[in-house]
């Protein structure tokens, strides 16, 4: 069995995966359920972009 491409995030880039692309919600809505600024979310979701291309390399 594969692991999906969320299964290879870890702390927060995990959580904004798991929010985002499988729970729908934008980086505000993350901010607020989270109760952290948006900046936070922001660096979250750039954390989460910088795991995947180094697991699954850049595909620009």
């Amino acid at each position: 069995m594969t692991k999906a491409h969320g299964d290879h995030l870890n702390g927060r880039a995990k959580r904004w995966f798991d929010l985002s692309i499988i729970e729908g919600l934008t980086n505000p809505d993350i901010a607020r359920r989270e109760s952290v600024t948006p900046a936070a979310v922001r660096k979250w979701q750039m954390a989460a972009i910088k795991q995947l291309q180094e697991q699954f390399g850049d595909t620009e």
